[in-house]
């Protein structure tokens, strides 16, 4: 197993077992200066002293089969420090979907609604 998805999968252990807390925040300047790209559920922590971001987001992508262009959306998982993306994920992206969806479930405190 890569140390990358060792890595998603602790913060997944420590967002289920409510060791880790994150919060929905505004992504940083450092994730939307000069891109396309929109970000959207933006999720933040600090972990061992580092923040980490967790976010979706769409981009325009070009499907050649159909000769056009749409949009397509990816799970990015980075740590920024000082200003500075300092590592970056999104190629996992059946462990960060679930990372993202245990993110949800945990910060969006729906049981007020019951």
């Amino acid at each position: 197993m890569s140390k990358h998805i060792q890595l998603i999968t602790n913060l997944q252990k420590l967002t289920i077992n409510k060791q880790l807390v994150w919060r929905v925040a505004f992504p940083p300047e450092v994730v939307t200066r000069m891109k396309d790209e929109h970000v959207q559920t933006c999720y933040v922590t600090n972990y061992r002293g580092a923040d980490f971001y967790l976010y979706l987001e769409k981009y325009r992508d070009y499907f050649g089969e159909f000769d056009t262009w749409g949009f397509s959306e990816r799970v990015i998982l980075n740590i920024i420090e000082d200003g500075l993306i300092t590592w970056e994920n999104y190629q996992d992206q059946g462990p960060l979907r679930d990372l993202l969806r245990i993110v949800m479930n945990s910060s969006s405190n729906l049981d007020r609604f019951f």
